[in-house]
């Protein structure tokens, strides 16, 4: 018969890394060491110890390992008898953490992200006690328990959890400082009388982070203007940042009663003189006031002739010393070319009948509607040959040296002279016959009388 195992084998929990129990929990393989478990055994043909023990493995799951060892106790005769015992291989709960970068120091709240989203080497090594890399965490925690307005710490804390359910933490905290504002450089203006004063706009500034601050006035302005009229006008104002820093920032009003600055004096163009009128005056202040202006005086140099210069020149008196102010217009005509009349023609029959068209001219006038005069005598050109055109041109010129002619022509179409055959005696003629029969010769008025054409050729 087969051996007899009386009893049963207890679970035993281990902590390792693997199934493999020849170091962790070695088998038995005596009779005298499975009776230090608990447990009877004895053989009907075989003593204890011609007995032999022989032991199997076989396990299952992974966090624990299940291991189950079944032991053999044979006899002598062959025959044999199994026990099972469970053996529990728990991973330890140790979970080591190596290497990261736990700080950094950033300008700006927003630059405090989770270390996670950052490169890789930001993030530690995670294992298990077996070497095992523990890439997941259950938690990130963003504590501002230490951050106050803009400034301050902020931790992130990764709890790694192995597959026993142990933990460890891993915290990254963040040092927020916020660098100082850029202040601008103080402001400063030049018055001439303090009453001119007007209270500045300090501009907003910026930080680093986008955080947009005012300035805020300390007070009222301060003044150091003495009974001269000279001095400072002071106002002060403050920045303060978002942990509480403050900046100081003034302007500057230096009034001078010597420091009035006049205006320029100007200039405008016009085509006509009948477009002159009193200059727009500077808009200057003095002290709060307008400038007393006197009347002006006028250098007309354009009426006259239509073309040059109008000055208008105006007085006033700031601090007890006199200014002057001019504006001067300087007057020249457009071309008048586009309204210069159309030229003059007439047709005659007879070049004796030419003569300057002096009752003919037009009305000419400048841009302006200036009469203007030709210039000088008119050019004559004519064509006498059978008859052709006699010319007169006229020059006219404005003011601004603008030029143009006018011309008058006459289409003559007179006829040539009439033609005469025979020639008129030269000396005494004889003549045979009677007294009676002598021609009477016709006098030179009677001739031409008589044989007189069209416009009196002969």
């Amino acid at each position: 018969t087969k051996p007899v195992i009386t009893g049963s084998l207890a679970s035993v929990d281990v902590t390792g890394c693997s199934a493999d129990l020849t170091t962790l929990y070695p088998a038995k393989t005596t009779i005298e060491g499975l009776a230090s478990l608990g447990l009877t055994i004895s053989d009907n043909c075989t003593a204890n110890e011609d007995l032999t023990v022989s032991s199997s493995e076989s396990n299952t799951g992974s966090c624990p390992i299940v291991v189950t060892r079944t032991y053999t106790v044979t006899d002598k005769c062959g025959n044999s008898e199994t026990i099972d015992q469970t053996i529990n291989v728990k991973v330890d709960p140790t979970i080591i953490i190596t290497g990261g970068t736990k700080a950094k120091k950033v300008n700006c709240l927003a630059d405090a992200v989770a270390p996670h989203t950052l490169e890789p080497s930001v993030m530690p090594t995670v294992t298990d006690a077996c070497g095992t890399t523990i890439a997941t965490y259950t938690s990130v925690v963003d504590d501002k328990a230490e951050f106050e307005g803009c400034e301050g710490t902020v931790t992130y804390t990764y709890t790694y959890t192995n597959c026993a359910g142990a933990t460890n933490t891993w915290a990254f905290t963040y040092t927020v400082d916020v660098p100082d504002l850029t202040i601008p450089a103080d402001g400063e203006g030049n018055l001439v009388c303090e009453k001119d004063t007007v209270r500045p706009t300090p501009e907003d500034l910026t930080d680093m982070c986008g955080n947009v601050f005012k300035a805020k006035q300390n007070g009222h302005q301060v003044s150091t203007v003495d009974a001269t009229g000279n001095g400072t006008v002071t106002y002060n104002y403050t920045y303060t940042d978002c942990v509480g820093k403050t900046y100081p920032w003034k302007f500057v009003y230096n009034v001078k009663a010597d420091a009035f600055i006049a205006p320029a004096n100007t200039d405008s163009d016009l085509h006509c003189v009948a477009e002159l009128k009193a200059p727009t005056l500077p808009n200057t202040k003095v002290c709060g006031e307008d400038i007393e202006w006197g009347e002006p005086t006028i250098d007309d140099k354009a009426t006259e002739t239509g073309c040059g210069d109008v000055t208008y020149t105006y007085s006033y008196v700031v601090n007890d010393t006199p200014y002057t102010w001019k504006h001067t217009y300087h007057v020249s005509p457009l071309d008048f070319e586009s309204i210069m009349p159309a030229n003059g023609e007439e047709t005659i029959a007879c070049f004796r009948d030419v003569v300057e068209p002096t009752a003919k001219l037009p009305v000419v006038t400048d841009a302006c509607g200036r009469t203007l005069s030709p210039i000088g005598a008119p050019t004559k050109t004519e064509d006498k040959l059978c008859g052709g055109d006699v010319v007169y041109t006229y020059t006219y010129k404005d003011c601004a040296g603008n030029t143009h002619d006018w011309t008058y022509t006459y289409h003559v179409s007179e006829p040539a002279a009439p033609a005469l055959t025979g020639s008129w005696p030269t000396s005494n003629t004889e003549i045979e016959g009677c007294y009676s029969e002598i021609p009477t010769f016709l006098t030179n008025e009677e001739a031409a009388a008589k044989y007189t054409a069209v416009c009196g050729k002969t």
